[in-house]
């Protein structure tokens, strides 16, 4: 049986030992004690003692330590009202969860975590979009499942203050919205025809797999789960479309156009996804404060913004006026005259969207 502890809070250096020992004993920052004595390593050392004169004398210093630990407990628990006994023998360490702060008492706890994920594609053309395309001999593209992963690094870098990652993270947060609003009215518009024929009496049932192909990953979260959401819809997309031709309500060019544009959407989302995570994996390390701290390598990121190797930076993304939807982004620089001084160094380098920008000459 798990016995149930107490945590209890003592801030370290905060019982106070008056006496000296003539007993050398080990010390820790994290200490409790005033002569910072290492009260846990020394308790745990000591568990199984032998006759040796030195372990004895170990013992001693360490049952003064745990009695000044147990006054002190017992005043706590006097001044709080809970004390049963105003005896320290009756305080037993054992009961005790010891923290140096609430912070690390909390910590303690641990943290919620999922268990995994699973999902069904019925379409092959579902499958093939999770997969992606690796053959050399033809055109390559990432699937789904490795954008998951490409989407975790750009998130990663923008966490890290990188401006250029958070402009390309705002980027494909807008690609995914467009995607998502084509698949959904392209469905939509394709459940509107099959549904009128129910006025008629003739109920239409979607096309389904008798033994579709069940996938378990790991637990998703943010652009990966909406990366789901979007081949979920791309294959419930293509199962209406087959759905269509087959009973002879579109014809089978319109069918195949349909299946074909949704992939296209997708297949250039995640193509761009990928060049996205390229450029920012030649950029690591790069944040905010570089283009105050390091000239020469600033200098670097303006030469790629001019040859259109980097997109420029958005002012409102510099200055984090505008946020990322599915992650959080701390701002790592948050004086007001540091930002200022930053974007006009990013203005003067060229950097941003407006400095960036050709100059029409006058006619």
């Amino acid at each position: 049986m798990i016995r149930s502890k107490q945590k209890l809070v003592i801030q370290a250096k905060s019982v106070k030992v008056g006496q000296t020992f003539d007993t050398p004993f080990p010390t820790s920052e994290q200490s409790v004690f005033s002569d910072g004595y290492d009260w846990q390593r020394e308790r745990a050392r000591l568990a199984a003692v032998s006759d040796d004169p030195a372990d004895l004398a170990a013992l001693a210093v360490l049952a003064e330590h745990e009695l000044l630990l147990k006054q002190h407990i017992l005043r706590m628990r006097i001044h709080s009202g809970r004390a049963r006994s105003r005896s320290a023998a009756a305080i037993d360490l054992d009961d005790y969860d010891i923290y140096l702060s609430e912070d690390q008492a909390f910590d303690d706890i641990g943290k919620l975590s999922g268990s995994g994920d699973t999902f069904e594609l019925q379409t092959k053309h579902a499958v093939r979009m999770w997969e992606g395309q690796n053959d050399r001999k033809s055109h390559r593209w990432p699937g789904i499942r490795y954008g998951m992963a490409l989407s975790g690094e750009l998130v990663r870098a923008a966490k890290q203050d990188n401006p250029f990652a958070h402009a390309e993270l705002l980027a494909f947060e807008q690609a995914l919205e467009e995607a998502a609003a084509y698949l959904e009215a392209e469905a939509g518009r394709m459940r509107q025809q099959i549904g009128q024929y129910a006025a008629s009496g003739i109920h239409i049932a979607v096309m389904a797999n008798r033994n579709p192909l069940l996938i378990k990953v790991e637990s998703m979260r943010g652009y990966g789960f909406r990366l789901l959401q979007l081949l979920m819809a791309y294959d419930m997309l293509v199962r209406l479309a087959l759905t269509m031709g087959s009973k002879g309500l579109t014809s089978n060019t319109e069918s195949n156009r349909i299946i074909y544009e949704g992939g296209r959407r997708l297949r250039s989302l995640l193509q761009n996804l990928y060049t996205s995570a390229m450029k920012m994996r030649q950029i690591q390390g790069i944040t905010r404060q570089t283009l105050l701290d390091d000239p020469a390598m600033s200098a670097k990121l303006a030469a790629a913004v001019a040859a259109g190797a980097l997109p420029p930076l958005p002012e409102a993304v510099l200055l984090y006026r505008v946020l990322p939807a599915y992650a959080f982004i701390e701002q790592a620089v948050s004086d007001e005259a540091v930002l200022a001084q930053m974007k006009e160094t990013a203005v003067g380098l060229g950097l941003t969207e407006t400095a960036a920008a050709p100059v029409a000459e006058e006619p």
